[in-house]
């Protein structure tokens, strides 16, 4: 009778995910998205950034990506395409982030790193960043440390 309660419950759950698997289904457009975006990310107060967005924007579906990603103080730049060299001089002119969980160390002021990762793009105009990318797997991280 255990093994009936648990599988119940493990197709409840998995019934009750969204279309981004984060247990909500979000806006199908940007408009929906705008209208409601308050009250949404009102539920996620202080809570997972990753669940919130996917859970009150609409996003793509998961997709491949690489290049450059600027981080430290007040830095979060992503240069699609771009070698951790070309991002050195940390341009202040990237309209992308990320939303990513690579734990922080103490190190430098700024990082640089070559990322390739699975991820999903915003598809409405974030406001500033303007495009947000959430990261699902990184396939690989290297520091660039050469500065």
């Amino acid at each position: 009778m255990a093994r009936w309660l648990i599988a119940g419950a493990a197709l409840m759950m998995i019934s009750c995910k969204g279309s981004q698997g984060v247990g909500v289904d979000p806006p199908k457009d940007c408009a929906e998205a705008m209208r409601h975006d308050f009250q949404c990310t009102g539920r996620f107060r202080a809570k997972d950034e990753r669940l919130m967005l996917l859970s009150c924007f609409p996003f793509s579906e998961a997709e491949r990506i690489n290049g450059a990603w600027v981080t430290g103080f007040e830095a979060n730049e992503f240069y699609e395409g771009e070698q951790t060299a070309g991002a050195r001089t940390h341009k202040g002119i990237s309209d992308t982030q990320l939303v990513i969980n690579i734990p922080s160390r103490p190190g430098p002021f700024m990082q640089f790193y070559q990322l390739e990762f699975v991820g999903r793009r915003s598809l409405c105009d974030m406001g500033f960043p303007r495009h947000i990318i959430v990261v699902d797997r990184i396939i690989s991280a290297r520091e660039d440390e050469s500065h």
